[in-house]
């Protein structure tokens, strides 16, 4: 008993020091019509949740009423514009998902970064993030 009690103690200091250490969370509330141009169909509301590191984020996505679901992805510039996608959170899928409920979750690095910031370190990524360019 002592032993297998040392063990699992063992393994779970073990695996508190090799975790990553989270730097900052996002969340963000989403609706369709925050889509530039406002698409037709949409999902009636939405939350992601970031969590960031140096060298990649992870993000659960939970969307609700969701109509002809194509693509999911993060768009850089100010909320009023359509700016260029920056990275996939859901690759372009056909046909399109509709659900009265989705989930999500995964993680992007700078190998996936698209568009302006492709081929940029992480950093950059992540300071447009913290400012709020996202």
């Amino acid at each position: 008993m002592a032993t297998t009690t040392a063990w699992i103690m063992s393994a779970l200091l073990l695996s508190m020091v090799l975790a990553p250490v989270c730097n900052a969370q996002y969340k963000a509330i989403m609706t369709g019509s925050n889509e530039r141009p406002a698409p037709e169909d949409a999902m009636e509301e939405g939350v992601l949740e970031v969590d960031t590191y140096p060298d990649h984020i992870t993000y659960n996505m939970a969307l609700e009423s969701v109509s002809n679901l194509l693509v999911a992805h993060i768009h850089m510039g100010p909320e009023s514009a359509a700016g260029p996608v920056v990275a996939f959170l859901l690759q372009p899928i056909s046909p399109p998902i509709s659900s009265p409920s989705l989930e999500f979750r995964g993680s992007i690095n700078a190998t996936e970064l698209v568009g302006p910031l492709m081929g940029q370190p992480f950093s950059a990524f992540l300071q447009e993030l913290k400012s709020g360019n996202t």
